[in-house]
């Protein structure tokens, strides 16, 4: 039972927690992990080799943290046979058993053998990390995976191959951008927005206001940029399938939302991912009881790198809601509000 429940550890990277994240450079605001390997797992295909094989590691961030094992292989066993699965522990590794590797989003792994005559055909190799456990420092390290596609070396071709591996079967997500068109009825109340990872115990909630705009009015289009998210804006979602999107709102100020939409940056390859979520409505008295909205239908495509990414400053938006109010005053009819929403600080000054 005991084995069993390593075994699903093992296979679910991450499940024991967050992985430490902090700045690869002093300036600048790529987020780094530094780790050590733990095991590989090579699955083997058509084409094995007798011949001397040695894997070499490098940090995507950093040349100097590369490291070459010594010729993997194993008394009692074929190694890098054909259709083999082979796993190779840290103490198999030399030197590298004890190298940390600051790792942005992939690493690079080069697979190399001795002789010329055979080929060797690798379907992928696993890569198990361990790194320091941020929530739980007294327990176990946290696991990161990465996966190595598809190694194709000797015979007429070239003997050594490198290829980029990227975290799997999950990956990484920020929060781009979020965009909310109101109904008929808004509200001024509270409004907060939370992501949840699938993959660990990573969350983030984050109020939705803005100091020079009247928020959450009724029959308008809210943007909001990566920047309005706060510390929410840093965080790093492990994601198997997608991550979570919830509501929450305070107060008795009903709120009706014609649409919803998420966009999010995969740290692997850098492209956004859009998140279609829907209406919702939110009514009836959130003093007494937090009202909570959890998205459960999003459809998700991918909309390609930084397609969610609105170039727009504080100072653009304060000249975009001095053109609407312009607008509004110019126009020679009215339509009754139907909530109870105050003005905001630009409407106070104009009237």
């Amino acid at each position: 039972m005991m084995a069993h429940f390593k075994l699903l550890l093992l296979l679910v990277p991450g499940i024991l927690g967050q992985t430490h994240f902090k700045k690869c450079k002093t300036f600048g605001s790529d987020l780094c992990f530094e780790a050590k390997i733990k095991e590989i797992v090579v699955k083997m295909v058509d084409k094995g080799t007798n011949d001397d094989v040695t894997v070499t590691f490098c940090s995507d961030t950093d040349t100097t943290q590369c490291c070459t094992t010594p010729a993997l292989s194993s008394l009692l066993s074929d190694d890098w046979s054909s259709k083999d699965t082979e796993t190779w522990k840290a103490k198999k590794f030399g030197k590298c058993k004890d190298q940390v590797y600051k790792i942005q989003k992939e690493m690079l792994v080069t697979v190399a053998k001795s002789g010329t005559k055979d080929r060797l055909q690798v379907d992928l190799i696993d890569i198990y990390l361990v790194g320091k456990n941020i929530t739980k420092p007294k327990e176990k390290d946290i696991l990161e995976r990465f996966q190595c596609k598809k190694f194709d070396i000797g015979g007429s071709k070239l003997p050594t191959e490198t290829v980029k591996c990227q975290t799997g079967p999950y990956h990484y997500q920020q929060i781009e951008k979020a965009i909310f068109k109101i109904d008929q009825d808004g509200t001024d109340n509270d409004v907060s927005f939370k992501i949840d990872s699938d993959a660990n115990n990573v969350t983030c909630q984050k109020q939705l206001s803005r100091t020079f705009s009247d928020d959450w009015r009724r029959n308008k289009e809210e943007i909001w940029l990566r920047s309005d998210f706060g510390d929410c804006k840093s965080k790093l979602y492990k994601i198997n399938t997608a991550p979570a999107f919830s509501i929450i709102k305070t107060g008795k100020d009903d709120l009706k939302v014609a649409a919803s939409t998420f966009y999010m940056t995969r740290l692997d390859n850098g492209k956004t991912t859009k998140y279609n979520c829907g209406g919702f409505e939110i009514k009836g008295d959130c003093n007494k009881l937090i009202c909570t909205h959890k998205f459960s239908s999003c459809t998700k495509s991918t909309v390609g790198a930084g397609a969610g990414v609105t170039p727009k400053t504080s100072t653009g938006r304060v000249k975009n809601a001095v053109k609407a109010i312009e607008a509004k005053a110019t126009t020679t009819t009215t339509t009754p509000a139907t909530t109870t929403k105050k003005k905001g600080f630009l409407s106070g000054l104009l009237g």
